[in-house]
């Protein structure tokens, strides 16, 4: 009898192991199927959230491009506007003295490029420090034009001089607005 108690509380130590081993099982199963069930969803809302910010990203876009554009165009407008020839016949008037012409010139130039300062938000840095550098030479130009004219002159020598004066940084940065302007409105 002795021996058969023995084979029955082994027995029963067995299925007691055995079913908390399945139980272990059972659990183990569950938390894996909860595990790729959160895993999925997880998954999902980085689909959505990816699909919801790329499209806040197109609508940025939407909003951003005409601005762009305009930036590219103001911009030209302003190299066209002080594009020597130019800045010359808007601002000069017979009976200026020399220096009036001149500090003329330079706070138009001053004034136009003021205006258009944030307009650099929207354009490439190497395009914006060409319009810099452009309108730094133009400056200089005058300033140097201004000073190797005689004595007693009126404004009428720096004007003929500022008429045949070639700026080609200034060319050089409307052609590459130009091409930012194209790659820009191109969707590239």
């Amino acid at each position: 009898m002795m021996i058969s108690a023995v084979n029955i509380l082994v027995a029963f130590l067995v299925f007691t192991v055995f079913a908390g081993f399945v139980s272990v099982l059972v659990t183990l199963r569950r938390l894996r199927t909860e595990i790729i069930e959160m895993k999925q969803q997880s998954m999902i809302r980085e689909s959505e959230s990816k699909t919801k910010s790329e499209a806040e990203s197109v609508e940025l876009r939407k909003i951003l491009l005409p601005v762009q554009l305009g930036a590219y165009e103001r911009l030209i407008l302003f190299l066209e506007r002080i594009q020597p020839q130019v800045i010359m016949k808007r601002n000069y008037e017979s009976g200026l003295d020399l220096k009036q012409f001149q500090l003329r010139l330079l706070q138009n130039i001053r004034e136009e490029f003021e205006h258009n300062l944030a307009q650099q938000l929207y354009v490439s840095e190497g395009a914006w420090q060409l319009i810099k550098t452009a309108r730094e030479e133009l400056v200089q130009q005058i300033n140097l034009l201004a000073a190797s004219v005689e004595d007693g002159k009126d404004a009428t020598a720096l004007a003929s001089s500022l008429a045949s004066l070639q700026s080609p940084l200034i060319e050089q940065s409307i052609q590459k607005l130009k091409q930012e302007f194209r790659l820009l409105s191109s969707g590239k």
